[in-house]
């Protein structure tokens, strides 16, 4: 072979494949940063939202209706109204980042939906039009609400658990790479 040709040959090769690897190095890279960035923020609005859900006692205040139900505290027909404002918008990450679920474990975002659902139920029921919020005489309405409620704690809780047991956190942790926020670890451990 002319050796010529060799030498016009070899660098190109040798920069087409340096080229090659680094647009896929860098491709990777960033789904990985797109992928984290995702699991972040829908892990950060769940645990948001529990927060608010265990600040605001709308758990413990549904058991307590179902409690006086049981005590015959309100009468035969007697409506009972249990509501609470809830802004349409209160899964806006969800609602934005939905189409790139795909991008989660599987397991993660199966429960991922599975908490929205579950949650979007609750907030409909709680809401105008709602069955707790228009007022019923149904005991069973409120267990049905208060189940679903606690289920969508179970949830985000399962969530919580699979995030804190990832082999990539338990590296960062060993690295002392993850942030130390107080801010952030308060309300991991829902002491916030």
């Amino acid at each position: 072979m002319d050796s010529g040709l060799v030498n016009a040959v070899v660098p190109v090769v040798i920069t087409l494949l340096g080229t090659m690897t680094i647009g896929l190095v860098g491709g990777w890279f960033k789904f990985y940063l797109e992928r984290r960035s995702v699991r972040f923020a829908i892990y950060a609005e769940i645990q948001a939202l529990v927060l608010i859900i265990r600040k605001r006692e709308y758990l413990e205040g549904m058991i307590e209706t179902i409690k006086e139900f049981e005590e015959g505290k309100y009468k035969k027909g007697t409506c009972v109204i249990y509501s609470a404002s809830i802004d349409p918008s209160y899964c806006r990450v969800y609602s934005a980042l939905v189409s790139t679920l795909g991008s989660l474990p599987a397991d993660a975002a199966q429960l991922v939906v599975i908490f929205y659902q579950l949650i979007d139920s609750v907030v409909r029921d709680l809401s105008p039009g709602g069955q707790l919020h228009e007022g019923t005489d149904d005991v069973t309405v409120f267990n049905e609400a208060s189940d679903l409620l606690s289920k969508a704690l179970r949830v985000a809780e399962e969530l919580q658990r699979i995030e804190h047991g990832g082999l990539w956190l338990q590296v960062k942790r060993l690295l002392r790479l993850e942030s130390r926020d107080s801010l952030i670890h308060s309300l991991r451990n829902g002491s916030a």
